[in-house]
């Protein structure tokens, strides 16, 4: 974990990190300080409230797929290598 935190500051690739907010597992501060670190300049953190560690079990699990197609949409927008663009408001989602 040490040379994880050491490290944070050669992240440089686009992230999305999203945590449980009753994770037992994670520590939520210690994600957050690394998440501070980073040096990316295409970076984004979200809290599922309610949630353990298991996201994709959670019965919100609709906000974890939601939150993934979005930033995977950004990502693809804002890339230089654009093979055409996604609008979100293209996808459904369905449980």
């Amino acid at each position: 974990m040490d040379r994880v935190a050491n490290f944070a500051n050669k992240v440089e690739y686009p992230y999305l990190m999203i945590i449980g907010e009753k994770d037992t597992i994670v520590d939520n501060s210690a994600a957050r300080d690394w998440h501070q670190k980073t040096a990316s300049k295409s970076k984004e953190i979200k809290l599922m409230a309610g949630s353990y560690h298991e996201l994709s079990k959670e019965p919100n699990n609709s906000v974890l797929f939601e939150s993934i197609l979005k930033f995977t949409v950004k990502q693809l927008n804002e890339s230089t290598n654009t093979f055409g663009a996604l609008n979100i408001k293209d996808l459904r989602f369905s449980k």
